[in-house]
């Protein structure tokens, strides 16, 4: 793990996500959320600056994952992707958004739109309609 913060866990990858380590990768990501759940962990940002290939093992995994982080309360976010594991991305999310996965091109970017959308929750009566609608802006 390279950062903790109130909600927020981010880990960097720094090797190609395929078929040989989704497995690993998933299975990371999903005992690092486990480990910090009862601390009210909400954010997941997979930084992908060492990510220098994807293969399409990986796209599943990343959406399953996505699924099932989301069904848990907790957002999963990229940022940091380059070129062409982007491309390869948007050909299966053509869009920044997607529902239960976001991009973004840096960290700060995603640390950001983390404690905006934290703040805007604490402001708002209804916390399930401003954490949990994708089409909510901050």
């Amino acid at each position: 793990i390279n950062a903790e913060y109130m909600g927020l866990l981010i880990w960097r990858v720094d090797a190609r996500i395929v078929f040989a380590n989704a497995e690993f990768v998933r299975d990371t990501i999903d005992q690092l959320v486990t480990q910090r759940k009862q601390v009210g962990v909400r954010f997941f940002i997979l930084d992908c600056r060492g990510v220098n290939t994807i293969d399409s093992t990986a796209l599943h995994m990343l959406d399953k994952l996505a699924g099932s982080l989301y069904e848990n309360r907790v957002q999963l976010m990229l940022c940091n992707v380059k070129g062409p594991v982007r491309d390869m991305l948007g050909r299966v999310y053509p869009k920044q958004v997607v529902g239960k996965l976001r991009f973004y091109s840096d960290i700060n970017s995603a640390i950001s739109w983390c404690h905006n959308r934290l703040e805007v929750e604490m402001q708002t009566e209804d916390k399930e309609e401003v954490c949990w609608n994708p089409e909510y802006r901050c």
